[in-house]
């Protein structure tokens, strides 16, 4: 925590990427005096300005600041959707399906690697533009909620209409799970069969084995 004034100082007096301006200069319509500046530059020149012509400068500053910020924040976003839409996919969700709602809020004392960010599931009222009107299915008297569609998730046939909490890592091998049960029995069918075909194959050897005794001692 010693170092947090620090921090702050580079954060609010470094240029940032999106305005093209440095937070102080938009705050104050000046460049800040860093200690190093202080030290190393020449003492300054004392002029006699008048402190109304001072306010005036500054304001037209300011406001010329601040215009020049919007239009810099308006391509920065521009930009940004652009490298988001390379990537992102749509969701296929009609209404009336049945969903998980991702909420990575961990529950108090809990801790956050163990919880479950998806819950539900719900029920998709209505889809709008770039969000969805959700009625949780446990409770169909609650009042319905209105969340972006980036956060809702497809619920899986295999899970029942009762209120959970799951993983992403759940959603994602639910579309296997009839898989891996049918692959389960499958190896237990042929173990049993293994085990089956050595018992039998064991008892004819001791049935040989026992003839064989039988016919030596017949012999002697």
């Amino acid at each position: 925590m010693s170092n947090y004034p620090m921090c702050c100082l580079l954060s609010r007096a470094s240029i940032q990427q999106s305005t093209q301006e440095s937070p102080f200069y938009l705050m104050y319509g000046r460049d800040p005096v860093l200690p190093t500046e202080v030290m190393l530059r020449p003492p300054p020149e004392c002029f006699n300005i008048d402190v109304d012509d001072y306010v005036h400068e500054v304001t037209q500053r300011m406001s010329h600041a601040w215009e020049a910020a919007q239009v810099n924040v308006k391509k920065a976003q521009k930009k940004q959707k652009l490298y988001h839409d390379q990537k992102a996919k749509e969701p296929h969700i009609l209404e009336g399906d049945r969903v998980f709602l991702y909420d990575p809020a961990a529950k108090i004392g809990k801790a956050y690697k163990f919880a479950r960010p998806f819950k539900g599931p719900y029920r998709v009222k209505k889809l709008l533009p770039n969000e969805a009107e959700l009625l949780l299915i446990s409770e169909p008297n609650a009042p319905s909620i209105r969340v972006a569609l980036n956060r809702v998730r497809q619920c899986p046939k295999e899970i029942g209409d009762s209120s959970r909490e799951t993983t992403s890592e759940e959603l994602l091998d639910s579309d296997e799970v009839l898989d891996t049960s049918m692959l389960q029995m499958e190896s237990q069918d042929t173990d049993a069969s293994v085990l089956e075909s050595g018992h039998v194959s064991g008892s004819c050897n001791d049935l040989r084995r026992s003839s064989r005794i039988a016919s030596q001692g017949c012999d002697e």
